[in-house]
């Protein structure tokens, strides 16, 4: 698998919110299997993200947001140094 820098600064910001490394991340997205990411976030927190993977229709609310958007704008553009993360 190729080294995408855009997906390692997504994984880490995750890791960071999540409280976990960006390597639990990926492997979480890699196999599918989010409790180890459930776990180590709050619990309104861990709802919110439960309900956007088993509904697609929501995640695609959630990724239409304007936030989410100009999330993405700044990853695809580089964004600096930091992949784009502020």
């Amino acid at each position: 698998m190729q080294k995408n820098p855009m997906m390692d600064a997504l994984f880490k910001q995750a890791g960071k919110q999540a409280g976990v490394s960006a390597d639990q991340v990926k492997q979480s997205v890699n196999s599918g299997d989010f409790s180890n990411l459930l776990r180590a976030m709050k619990p309104e927190d861990a709802k919110r993200f439960s309900q956007a993977v088993n509904n697609p229709e929501l995640a695609k609310q959630i990724l239409s947001s304007p936030q989410a958007q100009a999330l993405l704008r700044r990853f695809s553009q580089g964004g600096g140094s930091n992949g784009g993360l502020g």
